[in-house]
C-alpha cells in the first residue's frame, strides 16, 4: 500500500518537473550553461531534496544533446562536421586514451576519467558547434553564466563577510577556485561583450557596474589561479592592440579605430576599479593578500605541492619508454599517489597531464589544439572589419576567455575539470564557421 504523504509529493514533483523540462528544452543555451556550470552549484546542501540517482551534470548533458538534436530536426541548426583543425587533435587524444587503458597504472580511475572526457569534455567541446549559430543564443548563453556569477556572488554575502578573516569563500556547496573562475569568466564576459555591444544606457550601465561586484568577487574567493589567469588574459589582450598598433604604423596607418579605442578603454577602466577596490575593501581580502605573499616564500603548501607534481610529471615524460607511451590514462595518479579510483591525483597542468599519462602525441595533440584555436580567433579578428565592431567585440572576448582558461588550465584542476577551455576553442571554430553570419 502507497504511502499518501510520498504519493503527493511524487505528484508536485510531477507538476514541477515538466514546466522544467520544457524550459530546458526552450532554452538550450541556459541548458548548456547549467551544463558546464553544475560542479558549481550540484553540492549545495539545499539540493538534497533531489533524488541521489541524479546526476546534475549528466542530466544538462542529456538535455543539451537532446536540444541539439531537436534544433536539427526542426531545421533551426545547419549540422555541420567539426573542422579538421578540432578533429584532429581531438581523435589523437582519444585513441591514445582507450589504447593506453591496455597498460595504464590506474584502470578504475583511468576507465573513469576517459569516459568522462566522452561524454562531459566532448560535449562541452562539439555542442557548441550547434547551439550558437546566431549570436542570439550566444549572448544568452553569455548572460546565463553571468547570472549564475552574480547569484554565486549573492550565496557568499547573504552567509556574511567579515573583515580580516583569512579564510576561502565558496558558494552553492562548491569550491573557493570555483567561485574565482567563474568570476573571472563573467568579468571577461560583461567587460569585452556587453558593455561593449549592448545601445541603451541603462543596460550599458547595469553591467559596467556588474564589473566591479565580479571582480570583488575573485578578490573575495582568495583564490590565486583565476586572479592570475585574469591577469593574464587582460596583458594577453593588451600585447595584442599594441602588436596590431605597430602593424597599421608599418603600413602608415596610425590612428586607432574605434572598436580598439573602446577596448582600452575598458582595460584602463577595471584597472581604476581593481585599484579602487583594493584601496576600499582592502580588509576584505586579506586571504588573497596572504597567499600571495606566500608566492615569496615559496608558495605555501599548495604551490609546493604542484611543483612538486610539475616536476614528477616532466621527469616521467623525459624518461624511456614514458616519453612515447606515457604512463597510461589515469596512469599519473598511481605513479605519483598510489590512488586508483575516481578521486585520483593529477599533475595539475593539462600539458604535464597528457604529456605524463598520453606520450608525446598526447601533448603535441593539446599544443595543436589549442594553437590552432588562436590561430582561428585571431583570423575572425582580423576578417573582422571595423564597421562589424559588434565581431570585433566577440573575438576579443573569446580571445580573452581562451587566454584565460589556458592559463588556469595550466596551474589547477585536470583535463575534465578545465572543460571550460574546451568549451572556449568549440566556440571560435563555430563563430569562424559561421564568419558571414549577421552580427
Amino acid at each position: 500500500m502507497l504511502n499518501y504523504t510520498i504519493s503527493v509529493e511524487h505528484i508536485l514533483y510531477g507538476f514541477l518537473l515538466l514546466p522544467f523540462i520544457y524550459f530546458l528544452i526552450k532554452y538550450p543555451e541556459i541548458t548548456f550553461a547549467l551544463f558546464l556550470s553544475a560542479g558549481f552549484y550540484k553540492a549545495d546542501p539545499r539540493l538534497s531534496f533531489l533524488p541521489e540517482f541524479l546526476d546534475l551534470t549528466a542530466t544538462f548533458g542529456f538535455f543539451s544533446l537532446l536540444d541539439v538534436i531537436l534544433k536539427i530536426m526542426a531545421k533551426k541548426a545547419r549540422f555541420i562536421i567539426p573542422p579538421k583543425e578540432m578533429l584532429i587533435p581531438y581523435l589523437i587524444i582519444v585513441l591514445l586514451g582507450i589504447t593506453s587503458l591496455f597498460y595504464t597504472l590506474a584502470p578504475v580511475y583511468g576507465t573513469d576519467k576517459l569516459l568522462r572526457f566522452l561524454t562531459i569534455t566532448s560535449l562541452s567541446l562539439f555542442l557548441p558547434l550547434f547551439l550558437f549559430q546566431e549570436e542570439f543564443y550566444l549572448k544568452r548563453f553569455f548572460g546565463a553564466l553571468i547570472m549564475l556569477s552574480i547569484l554565486m556572488m549573492l550565496d557568499i554575502i547573504s552567509g556574511g563577510l567579515n573583515p580580516d578573516e583569512i579564510a576561502f569563500r565558496t558558494a552553492f556547496g562548491s569550491n573557493y577556485l570555483g567561485v574565482g573562475r567563474n568570476a573571472g569568466t563573467a568579468l571577461l564576459i560583461a567587460l569585452f561583450y556587453f558593455s561593449l555591444i549592448v545601445q541603451n544606457r541603462i543596460t550599458k550601465v547595469l553591467f559596467l557596474c556588474l564589473i566591479p561586484f565580479m571582480m570583488f568577487g575573485l578578490f573575495i574567493s582568495g583564490g590565486r589561479g583565476p586572479l592570475v589567469s585574469l591577469v593574464g588574459s587582460i596583458f594577453i589582450v593588451i600585447v595584442y592592440l599594441v602588436f596590431k598598433y605597430f602593424n597599421k604604423m608599418a603600413v602608415k596607418v596610425t590612428k586607432i579605430n574605434k572598436t580598439d579605442f573602446k577596448i582600452l578603454g575598458m582595460i584602463v577602466g577595471l584597472i581604476i576599479i581593481t585599484i579602487g577596490l583594493l584601496v576600499i575593501y582592502s580588509d576584505y581580502f586579506v586571504t588573497v593578500y596572504y597567499r600571495m605573499r606566500l608566492l615569496e616564500e615559496g608558495g605555501g603548501n599548495s604551490a609546493l605541492e604542484r611543483a612538486r607534481r610539475f616536476r614528477v610529471a616532466i621527469e616521467t615524460m623525459l624518461t624511456f619508454p614514458h616519453f612515447l607511451t606515457g604512463l597510461g590514462i589515469g596512469g599519473f595518479s598511481v605513479y605519483y599517489a598510489g590512488i586508483d579510483d575516481w578521486r585520483g591525483a593529477y599533475p595539475h597542468n593539462i600539458f604535464l597531464e597528457l604529456g605524463s599519462e598520453l606520450g608525446i602525441l598526447g601533448l603535441i595533440a593539446i599544443v595543436l589544439f589549442i594553437y590552432w584555436s588562436f590561430s582561428a580567433v585571431l583570423s575572425f579578428l582580423k576578417e573582422s572589419k571595423a564597421i562589424q565592431s559588434n565581431r570585433v567585440y566577440l573575438g576579443i572576448t573569446l580571445f580573452a576567455l581562451l587566454v584565460f582558461m589556458v592559463i588556469n588550465s595550466s596551474v589547477s584542476g585536470d583535463i575534465n575539470d578545465n572543460r571550460f577551455l574546451f568549451t572556449w576553442m568549440g566556440l571560435i571554430f563555430t563563430q569562424k564557421e559561421f564568419a558571414d553570419a549577421k552580427y
